[in-house]
């Protein structure tokens, strides 16, 4: 069967299309049932979109906007949480667990990355690819490791991702006219506002609607006027709804004011080291694709041949990764985390979906090939994923066993967060939150290891984000396995 043909074919077609669809979004939900809920500190920030909720369900819509803006970083995940938020509250009044209820949260974001995949087999096709190109992206954004693994955390990364893939998707139609300029400009303000770390993708995302020529707008400087209009107007836009909010300046030092909030910005992205910038994303991105990273870039390297809009994917490619080069290595503002790649991975699959498709006009057989690759990849990757352990997890089932249960680090430098766990008791749990900052290796207490799990760190998906060099060398050095010691036991003889 040739299955590049049987993808025109309209039935077959949008069977594997949703059969991929319903596939990433079961893969999410299971890693979501699996555990890791709030081990990222950033997580507890969606309790600003549940008290946003709350305050304009009270009619107290100043207070509402405190939410948004006392703690001015990622002010727009705010506005995007309260679709799951209002689901919670729902489920709440209806007397569901909390606990069930959050996850379900989880499981209405985790939508967000299906979305995505679907965005991306819309913007292969408007790039003039056939089908077949365009459910190679799909298939992959659905199932890839980079795409998956943050389902289980409430972050706003893809949903940053989905208003810049949206944006461009929309500006790949027809007669894009002035108003449709000053909306895609606003837009990619917009995802600078969902997620700050993502601000090379803002600035790539309207450098690359600038050099999209358009009919009605075929002077570039044009429309880079009317795009600059509409980032300019969202930014005043949320500055003065900012100034209805104001409160005094908080004791940490940032008012609810929005220039001065985003003045603290680059404060908060300097854990770890700026001359890695170079190199650390793309480290992070093999850990999580292995063999399918370099076949993506060789096929990428293939639209270059095709000239035109086949060509944008790979530019912006190259726009993201510069711009983060510049902003960590040569200003040292902005350390590079792994999290960064996820928009020029999704570029990278866009631009390797298209080249990849003038491989297989000759021989069909590389399209089944391909498949074949990231199938074999996401499947090992995916269960080494699933199969992660987190610390509030399993402390909170040893909590139930040991009741008596103490806390220690295997490592220096984490503040301990002991209250309600009683010193110097029988039994241990050992690293039970995120390991950060990191010193040095510790002694732990000695005794029997009774139970033993991986620790998230030891996964290159999770030390790539937020550890300099010199931390990344010890978590791989030293023994940082969650483990449960009773400590009036022999240790057991190795």
């Amino acid at each position: 069967m040739n299955l590049v043909q049987e993808l025109e074919r309209r039935r077959f077609r949008w069977t594997c299309i949703s059969g991929t669809l319903l596939l990433g979004w079961l893969m999410r939900l299971v890693l979501i049932a699996r555990g890791g809920l709030f081990y990222n500190p950033d997580e507890y920030r969606y309790s600003r979109s549940i008290g946003f909720l709350h305050s304009l369900m009270q009619g107290d819509f100043a207070h509402a906007l405190h939410f948004c803006y006392t703690y001015p970083q990622h002010n727009g995940s705010v506005l995007i949480g309260v679709i799951p938020a209002a689901i919670q509250g729902v489920l709440d009044k209806l007397g569901w667990p909390p606990e069930q209820t959050m996850h379900i949260a989880a499981a209405i974001f985790s939508l967000v990355p299906i979305a995505n995949a679907l965005l991306v087999y819309g913007i292969i096709r408007r790039l003039g690819r056939g089908h077949a190109a365009a459910f190679l992206g799909l298939f992959i954004m659905s199932v890839s490791c980079t795409m998956v693994y943050c389902s289980r955390h409430l972050l706003p990364y893809y949903s940053g991702l989905c208003v810049a893939l949206l944006t461009t998707w929309w500006m790949l139609g027809n007669k894009p006219g002035t108003w449709r300029l000053v909306l895609a400009g606003a837009a990619a303000f917009a995802v600078f506002l969902v997620y700050n770390g993502f601000w090379s993708l803002s600035l790539a995302l309207l450098g690359v609607l600038v050099l999209l020529r358009t009919p009605s707008h075929p002077s570039l400087p044009v429309r880079g006027a009317w795009l600059g209009l509409g980032y300019v107007l969202c930014f005043a836009g949320v500055y003065l709804v900012g100034q209805l909010a104001a409160t005094p300046v908080s004791a940490g030092g940032r008012g609810a004011n929005f220039i001065r909030g985003l003045s603290y910005f680059s404060d908060t992205i300097s854990q770890g080291d700026f001359a890695d910038g170079w190199w650390l994303g793309w480290a992070h991105l093999f850990s999580a694709e292995g063999v399918l990273l370099p076949v993506l870039l060789v096929c990428a390297a293939f639209s270059f041949r095709e000239g035109g809009s086949a060509r944008m994917p790979l530019f912006f490619v190259l726009g993201l990764y510069v711009l983060l080069v510049l902003g960590s290595v040569v200003l040292r503002h902005f350390v590079v985390y792994g999290r960064n790649m996820i928009p020029l991975y999704t570029a990278l699959i866009i631009a390797g979906s298209v080249g990849a498709s003038t491989l297989w006009r000759k021989q069909h057989g590389v399209f089944l090939a391909l498949l074949l690759v990231v199938i074999l990849q996401s499947a090992f990757r995916y269960g080494r994923v699933v199969r992660q352990d987190f610390p509030a997890d399993r402390l909170a089932e040893m909590k139930v066993q040991y009741p008596d249960l103490s806390l220690a680090y295997s490592v220096k430098g984490p503040r301990p967060h002991a209250d309600g766990y009683p010193a110097g008791g029988r039994y241990v749990f050992v690293n039970y939150r995120v390991l950060s900052p990191i010193q040095a290796p510790a002694p732990v207490p000695k005794g029997r290891v009774l139970h033993r799990w991986r620790h998230p760190v030891q996964d290159p998906l999770y030390r790539y984000n937020g550890y300099a060099r010199h931390e990344r060398s010890i978590l791989r050095q030293a023994d940082v396995e969650m483990r449960l010691i009773d400590t009036r036991a022999e240790p057991e003889l190795r």
